[in-house]
């Protein structure tokens, strides 16, 4: 049977992201019977929703990059890998050609169609427009470019169809981990705006937990706020909303995925290409999450209560593409 490497982190720091696409294509290789490991960082207890895809678990600290990439060629020799995927960015993009030079076969996730690869699959979901991802295609004729969000790999609930209306409900999610207390921020600007609108709040694994659900006890009195823990029916609580305050993370795509417009923030600064690239296709980017006006953020909320969204299609799973040119 095959052997799949996956590299890849995650935690309430940096968050989810990874995690949920890697397991998701996990599942894939899994039904084709091949074999999944992952090495890399995991919180156990974060870890246990995702275990089944995997085969084997490896926990190995890494001193350097260069220790690391040796590390990872070690572990795919060792099990007889036929395929990596790493969700990992390596800011010495040299240590690459290693992996060329071992004849590693490799998917590699990318944060901009201008990063540099040696891999032999090479896949960027930022939102580009059609003609950015033409003259990109136009490279090595020995690698395979998957560039655009269409290639965005989502978890199964988000490729049916809907079920339920659309309410006067705002989705608000900044990404799984640390929101750097936008959430409590984002509330306290929008609160009193919300006319007969209501909050779908998720929550998920977010280091500021705590502070939020005292902020939501202390002035939630109207009962605006609807505060959900699991992303189990997620997909359900986007198709409920009529619109979303998010992060220009994982979560964007999800919320795309469902015909929704958004308001976008960036936490992190490899959010930003991807928030600027959104508001090309229709939606509202505003920046920094530490540096929201309040006027700006309620003039977009004004708007977006009475904009319509998009014709609702069943997004198709594209990057089975992928999966059909790396199982041969």
């Amino acid at each position: 049977m095959d052997k799949v490497l996956f590299r890849f982190d995650f935690n309430k720091s940096i968050g989810f992201g990874h995690l949920v696409r890697c397991n998701t294509l996990a599942g894939e290789f899994k039904n084709r019977k091949f074999k999944n490991i992952h090495l890399g960082s995991k919180e156990k207890n974060l870890f246990i929703n995702y275990k089944k895809n995997f085969h084997k678990i490896l926990n190995i600290n890494f001193k350097n990059e260069k220790d690391e990439i040796e590390q990872i060629i070690s572990v795919y020799k060792k099990n007889r890998c036929k395929l990596l995927v790493l969700d990992k960015f390596f800011k010495k993009r040299n240590y690459h050609f290693l992996f060329k030079k071992k004849n590693i076969k490799l998917i590699e996730f990318v944060p901009s169609k201008e990063i540099k690869s040696f891999a032999d699959y090479i896949i960027c979901t930022i939102p580009y427009a059609k003609k950015e991802i033409k003259i990109s295609n136009k490279k090595k004729k020995d690698q395979k470019f998957y560039f655009g969000e269409k290639f965005t790999i989502l978890r199964e609930q988000f490729y049916k169809p809907k079920t339920v209306k659309t309410e006067k409900y705002i989705f608000l999610n900044l990404g799984g981990g640390n929101d750097k207390n936008g959430t409590i921020q984002i509330l306290k600007k929008i609160y009193e705006h919300l006319d007969d609108f209501r909050i779908k709040l998720i929550i998920g694994n977010n280091l500021n937990y705590k502070n939020i659900c005292l902020w939501i006890k202390k002035n939630n009195n109207i009962k605006k706020i609807e505060l959900i823990k699991s992303s189990k029916n997620l997909v359900k609580h986007i198709d409920q909303s009529k619109f979303a305050i998010c992060s220009a993370g994982q979560i964007s795509h999800e919320i795309n995925a469902r015909a929704k417009k958004m308001i976008l923030l960036y936490i992190v600064k490899n959010q930003i290409l991807q928030a600027e690239k959104w508001q090309k296709k229709g939606h509202s980017y505003l920046g920094d999450i530490l540096k929201i006006k309040k006027k700006e953020l309620i003039k977009k909320l004004e708007i977006y209560k009475n904009k319509k969204n998009k014709k609702f299609k069943i997004k198709k799973k594209y990057y089975t593409e992928i999966l059909n040119e790396v199982s041969k």
